[in-house]
């Protein structure tokens, strides 16, 4: 999910306690520049991920990044299969590696990027 705050730095104003009562938690080691990044858990022991909030400049470079590839994939379903498949055999491939799982999209992202 994404999250526009305008300018970045009122991202620095969210009640992280109140996000804490509805399940998210920043994840401060997460060093992304332009992004700030919070994450909700189905299991805090193993610190399994179910949602990722990127908390972003509204418009800006990431925004328009993550708008144009959500849009993608909404508007060409044979890429969206494609996508799913891939985050699926990521996932089995690699379950205890999010960097793994994470660099393993990275191409397929970047094409779709590269179509704008």
């Amino acid at each position: 999910m994404a999250v526009g705050v305008l300018p970045m730095k009122d991202a620095g104003n969210f009640d992280k306690e109140k996000l804490k009562a509805f399940g998210y938690y920043h994840l401060h080691r997460v060093q992304i520049e332009g992004k700030v990044v919070y994450a909700k858990f189905s299991d805090m022991k193993n610190l399994t991920k179910t949602h990722i909030l990127h908390v972003v400049e509204y418009q800006g470079k990431w925004w328009n990044e993550h708008i144009f590839f959500r849009d993608y994939l909404q508007n060409d379903l044979e890429a969206a299969k494609e996508y799913e498949s891939l985050k699926n055999k990521l996932a089995m491939e690699f379950p205890e590696d999010e960097k793994a799982y994470t660099d393993g999209k990275r191409m397929f992202v970047d094409e779709i990027l590269s179509r704008r």
